[in-house]
């Protein structure tokens, strides 16, 4: 396999460092925040189904519960099915953040190794 000169190596791992140390605070970052996002749903449905459950048992809190539904409405319903929805895109944002988070960093040495590779069988055998 052939090998660039010092210089050109050099200039090569500069650029890498300086696309893969932003793509991974970006991508790290989006990561964290959809997991703390996808951990703040799953409390607050945890907590709707508490009350619900608590609700059901206890005849007067059905009742104050049924009063907040005539006085409300069914956006109790709709603020749930929002919440489900939110967790949901939380979710899909911290897969594809966890999926996208190791492109540059391994992606690129990866394609170096095929130029070269690709680059070297066009030289002449000596």
């Amino acid at each position: 396999m052939i090998r660039p000169p010092k210089n050109i190596r050099r200039g090569l791992l500069r650029i890498y460092v300086l696309l893969a140390v932003p793509w991974l605070c970006g991508f790290g970052y989006l990561a964290y925040s959809s997991y703390h996002a996808s951990l703040r749903w799953q409390d607050l449905a945890k907590t709707w189904q508490q009350k619900m459950e608590q609700a059901q048992s206890d005849p007067t809190a059905m009742a104050v519960e049924n009063a907040m539904r005539r006085a409300v409405g069914e956006t109790s319903e709709t603020m749930l099915n929002g919440a489900i929805e939110e967790q949901d895109k939380s979710q899909r944002t911290l897969h594809f953040a966890l999926a996208a988070l190791p492109m540059i960093p391994l992606g690129l040495p990866i394609l170096y190794i095929a130029f070269l590779w690709v680059v070297a069988g066009f030289r002449r055998s000596s």
